[in-house]
């Protein structure tokens, strides 16, 4: 709680003058968007990371904070970050990384900063819209259900294996998963036989459906603003840039000339996406799974025919599907969690070597805070006439046109209807 209800009003003002001069500086000309926009937002960071400084000197430099050690006199920041069980420090992961690295106050403010923006601001607002989304589809009440079930699953995995981790430490057999049944039992074995445990990652995968909910909600909403680049003229003098349209005509732009793009227009191409591009269908994220999986299995039977290993066969089905699995995971360089789509049709973390370097964390926080809403029994409240129109002014992520006032339990449920 370091900093209090006035920090975090500091953040939230900050992030929205972010957005505010983001969506200008695209359409402005240079000239006009630095004084007007930038510059007075590059002021105001530099006003907050001071105050962050300030608050985090003490915890990085000394012990905690608490009271009399406060930074700048402010009597709201609490040595309360040693929230585990039984009274053990439980450290924030970027604070505790700030230790171990020495990571001077005046750099943490900086880090602070763009990761409250980036890492906590935009999946909250994505976790938000799923959430809209899920209770807008009033004609499937189906998937909603199993959202919700799969949710508590999930997060019930997830608490027993934090749980037997700080208790009992890593051992083999002791920490518990979801499996094939959506139950909360150990679900995989090593060559010896021994149970164990399923890893953060693969009990989010096993939760389908809040994965898929996840993923169309960043379809339908991320990029939500356009841009203006100038054309560059090539250091050869080669063939000038040529833009193709739908209906498969070319125009030329010279060096020097705008073209004014829209970031959405991949997300909701029908050529890309189907006939029903511009619907909210969650399915169609397992059947992109499913496909590049086959894809990945035919592949592998293809090279062990070219090696000279006979294919698979109904005996070995099995162990194809787990080598495909395999494949497909590597292909993702590892991150399983990351989108399952070519990241020039799925936008929402751009591409090439500007992509975006969390997009596995911020998929996991999504998917876990949307999974939190949901055990909880988020409703709309009473007295909301409807779910107010997705807007489409902010530069990240579409929000929405209005508040939306929901009821939530204080207390997670233990037992969901089925």
């Amino acid at each position: 709680n370091v900093g209090g209800s006035e920090l975090l009003d500091d953040l939230m003002s900050f992030q929205d003058a972010v957005e505010d001069a983001t969506a200008k500086a695209a359409v402005l000309p240079r000239w006009l968007a630095l004084p007007t926009a930038l510059w007075p937002t590059e002021r105001r960071r530099r006003e907050v990371q001071r105050k962050l400084e300030g608050l985090l000197a003490p915890l990085l430099l000394g012990a905690a904070p608490s009271g009399d050690h406060a930074a700048d006199g402010n009597d709201e920041v609490e040595d309360d970050y040693k929230d585990g069980e039984d009274g053990e420090e439980e450290e924030g992961p970027w604070l505790s990384s700030f230790r171990k690295h020495s990571i001077p106050p005046s750099e943490a403010a900086e880090l602070v900063l763009g990761l409250m923006f980036a890492a906590h601001k935009n999946p909250a607002i994505a976790a938000a819209q799923s959430w809209c989304h899920l209770t807008e589809c009033q004609e499937e009440e189906e998937l909603r259900a199993k959202a919700r079930r799969e949710a508590v699953e999930m997060l019930g995995a997830l608490r027993k294996r934090h749980g037997k981790r700080r208790k009992e430490g890593t051992k083999s057999g002791s920490e518990n998963g979801l499996n094939d049944n959506g139950d909360t039992s150990n679900t995989s074995n090593n060559h010896h036989g021994e149970s164990l445990p399923l890893r953060p990652s693969d009990i989010l995968l096993r939760a389908s459906t809040l994965r898929s909910a996840v993923l169309e909600t960043l379809r339908l909403t991320s990029h939500s603003i356009g841009a203006i680049r100038t054309v560059m003229g090539r250091p050869d003098g080669g063939e000038p840039f040529v833009i193709r349209t739908s209906s498969g005509e070319k125009y030329s732009v010279r060096p020097g000339e705008t073209v004014a793009l829209s970031h959405v227009t991949t997300s909701l191409d029908e050529r890309v996406w189907g006939k029903d591009a511009g619907r909210y269908r969650p399915g169609r994220w397992d059947e992109l799974e499913e496909k590049e999986k086959n894809k990945q299995k035919e592949e592998h039977g293809r090279r062990r025919g070219e090696i000279g290993i006979d294919g698979a066969t109904k005996n070995d089905e099995s162990a194809s599907e787990d080598d495909a699995t395999a494949a497909t995971t590597a292909k993702r360089k590892g991150g399983a969690l990351s989108s399952p789509a070519d990241e020039y049709r799925f936008t929402a973390f751009s591409a090439g070597v500007h992509k975006c370097p969390g997009e596995r964390v911020a998929l996991a926080a999504v998917q876990i805070a949307l999974a939190l809403l949901l055990e909880r029994d988020s409703r709309l409240a009473e007295g909301n006439a409807a779910m107010p129109e997705v807007d489409w002014e902010r530069a990240t992520l579409a929000q929405r046109a209005g508040p939306v006032d929901v009821t939530l339990l204080r207390r997670r449920t233990e037992h969901v209807e089925h």
